[in-house]
């Protein structure tokens, strides 16, 4: 099963824990008194509570709440990057990953957040900068040495790979998957949670 596969199986298990999709969403509309387990120059992350998926044990969501970046595209980025990283290089580095990212849609229609796995396991562990690159982004992306170490947090003495937004050149090899990618996540609802019409 692949990435993105793995990662639609775990948002359709999302999808039917109704509470779960409301709170994240009530999140969204009233989050000046929450405190964020996670922020950085661009987002601040949420911890929305905790699920019991039927293949992959207990699992934590978080939202991501970009500053200054699209949703879709921040949706886009870390899906499609983290889809060509296992394909890749498999086992060695999906333990850095969240099992799945999603993308929470209003009543209007409009993308307005970003879910992933929240490794804080709703603020458990605290969440620092990480200082050193994974040598294996190397191997993908063209993107300056800082960029790449931007897109890992240290958590439970070990580092995820969670904020693609730093990185923007992917290797020449690699630009046909990306887009092929890009074009099916555009073109589909895959990864999408829609707002409950009762919120």
């Amino acid at each position: 099963m692949s990435y993105l596969e793995t990662s639609e199986q775990i948002l359709e298990e999302i999808r039917g824990d109704s509470e779960l999709v409301r709170k994240a969403f009530e999140i969204l509309h009233d989050n000046d008194q929450l405190t964020p387990v996670g922020a950085g120059s661009k987002y601040w992350y949420f911890s929305v509570g905790s699920f019991d998926s039927l293949i992959h044990g207990r699992l934590f969501m978080g939202i991501k709440i970009s500053k200054n970046a699209l949703p879709e595209e921040d949706y886009g980025l870390a899906s499609v990057y983290s889809q060509i990283l296992v394909d890749k290089f498999g086992d060695k580095i999906k333990g850095e990953l969240p099992l799945f990212y999603g993308l929470l849609v209003n009543k209007k229609g409009s993308p307005i957040a970003t879910i992933s796995q929240d490794f804080s396991e709703g603020g458990k562990y605290r969440v620092e900068n990480d200082n050193e690159l994974n040598p294996l982004l190397d191997k993908i992306f063209n993107d300056e040495r800082h960029s790449l170490i931007k897109c890992g947090i240290w958590v439970n003495n070990q580092r995820k790979l969670v904020d693609f937004n730093h990185i923007h050149d992917i290797r020449a090899e690699y630009k046909r998957t990306y887009k092929e990618l890009q074009d099916k996540l555009k073109e589909t609802n895959l990864g999408k949670i829609y707002e409950p019409l009762s919120i």
